[in-house]
């Protein structure tokens, strides 16, 4: 899909068709007031006689008749004007590029701002490009006999031209910002027979080449060299040998306070190894690596915007699987921080790599850490599947991630931390245990990181309701990739 922008009156700009938008309660801006005029007040008419609903979402697809350059108005319904938002943008454009998609429309124009508040064009111009790219994504790789689809040209015409060059920011933050989110999918879709540990780490070094950034691969013998027990007790099952993933990126070098360290935890599949997981959605488990392809993917967002901070990010990536040398419950394994771990149950494994990796972070000097998972079923129990789950030791930060999450569009939920809660983790025969329960299971899991991250300002963000989508509406079915974008902001302001 190629997006770019046209100093022209889209009634004047040849297309197959072009996209307006009209509030519920604001009259019409003057490029529709045009278009109206010169469809001898067509669209006026159909909205007295209730052929064109202004409610939100509403779609109606209407004939010019060469009265004006674009072939047919596509009209959408942005609803009330003061409930309406980027979040809601993102969402309106990539429902109508779907709708454009299956009408085989290639040739898109399209107005920006459809009311005069709309003053950032750059933000507004990021949003439409994101939910241009989000919507019309697709994983169909492996599909032998697939739709054959047009590539869209979508332009966006501005009648000043003073704008152009801020709107040409937009959409390349936008392209950016999008495309890395994607990528994300793209990584959580993977078949885990393709996507192994070996296989991810080799991408990752094929996706991210920057100046800014510096990859680095470890093995197992290097793992056992740092102590890294608790995570290669979880890879012990699998014939797939682990990966410890390190990348640097440097965009404000010599300022060593400017330093933020993303953690995302890298299972490229979870059977629940010894403690099997039931056979029903197990397909799922392929993307128990989402919190991994989540960070790396902002990492290769955040170096490509060229963003003045400086990053780690760090992935352990394995499978968890049964085996003859698999690790068994009733196990003690001691982790690289030199606290002994219980193993309770073989299918609390991401806690197990996120401790080791949290203890390499804060070796390695992090000030600050952000942590990604699909740590819990018990935080979709909790939150359903609209709100990831966000809990922390450093309250500033966690506002901020809710804040920052808002203006992506991305959801977060603040849950709580305590010592009553950690007392689940405690175990009779080691330091802690890596199951706190039944009760509160994704509370407990985040304070069984808690102990390991010790005084670190940090958050830790539990997507394991939100990573897929089952539902073919904003996001068509699949991974969706949250975080990615709320990730590349945050960074800059913490």
């Amino acid at each position: 899909m190629n997006i770019s922008s046209a100093n022209e009156n889209i009634s004047d700009y040849p297309s197959d068709a072009a996209i307006i938008g009209l509030f519920e309660d604001k009259d019409f801006i003057q490029e529709i007031k045009a278009i109206d005029t010169k469809l001898d007040g067509l669209i006026k008419k159909l909205i007295t006689k209730s052929e064109i609903s202004r409610g939100f979402g509403e779609i109606r697809e209407i004939h010019t008749f060469s009265h004006i350059k674009p072939e047919r108005l596509i009209v959408i319904g942005l609803g009330p004007s003061q409930e309406f938002s980027t979040a809601k943008l993102r969402l309106l454009m990539a429902k109508v590029i779907r709708y454009c998609e299956n009408r085989n429309l290639q040739n898109i124009s399209s107005l920006l701002h459809w009311h005069e508040d709309h003053s950032d064009f750059k933000k507004v111009t990021q949003a439409l490009t994101e939910g241009l790219l989000l919507g019309i994504y697709q994983f169909d790789r492996y599909k032998k006999n697939k739709k054959e689809v047009n590539e869209i040209n979508f332009v966006i015409t501005e009648i000043e031209k003073s704008h152009i060059e801020t709107i040409d920011e937009g959409i390349k933050t936008g392209e950016i910002t999008a495309n890395s989110t994607n990528l994300c999918r793209d990584f959580i879709n993977e078949p885990a027979n393709v996507l192994t540990p070996t296989e991810f780490s080799s991408r990752i070094t094929q996706y991210l080449k920057h100046p800014n950034l510096n990859i680095e691969i470890l093995g197992s013998k290097e793992m056992q060299d740092l102590g890294m027990n608790a995570a290669l007790g979880v890879a012990k099952g699998s014939t797939q040998p682990p990966k410890l993933i390190i990348i640097d990126y440097q965009g404000c070098r010599g300022n060593t306070a400017n330093t933020v360290t993303y953690i995302g935890k890298g299972i490229t599949f979870d059977s629940g190894g010894i403690s099997l997981k039931p056979a029903l959605n197990m397909g799922d488990m392929k993307g128990d690596m989402s919190g991994a392809a989540v960070v790396i993917s902002a990492t290769k967002a955040i170096a490509e915007l060229n963003l003045e901070v400086n990053l780690k990010t760090i992935v352990i990536a394995t499978e968890n699987m049964p085996g003859g040398a698999a690790q068994k419950p009733g196990d003690i394994v001691v982790s690289m921080s030199g606290k002994s771990i219980e193993i309770d149950n073989t299918d609390a494994e991401g806690r197990l790599i996120l401790a080791d990796a949290i203890t390499y972070a804060r070796k390695l000097g992090a000030q600050k850490i952000v942590d990604v998972a699909t740590l819990t079923g018990a935080i979709s129990v909790a939150l359903g599947n609209v709100y990831a789950g966000i809990f922390g030791n450093d309250q500033p930060m966690i506002d901020k991630l809710i804040s920052v999450g808002k203006n992506c569009g991305e959801k977060f939920w603040q849950l709580p931390l305590s010592p009553d809660y950690a007392k689940q983790n405690d175990s009779v025969v080691a330091d802690i245990k890596n199951t706190g329960g039944r009760l509160a299971g994704s509370i407990t899991a985040a304070e069984f990181l808690h102990v390991f991250v010790e005084d670190t300002p940090w958050v830790h963000i539990d997507i394991a309701g939100t990573a897929r989508s089952r539902k073919n509406t904003y996001l068509r079915e699949g991974a969706t990739g949250i975080a990615v974008r709320t990730l590349v902001d945050l960074v800059s302001d913490i």
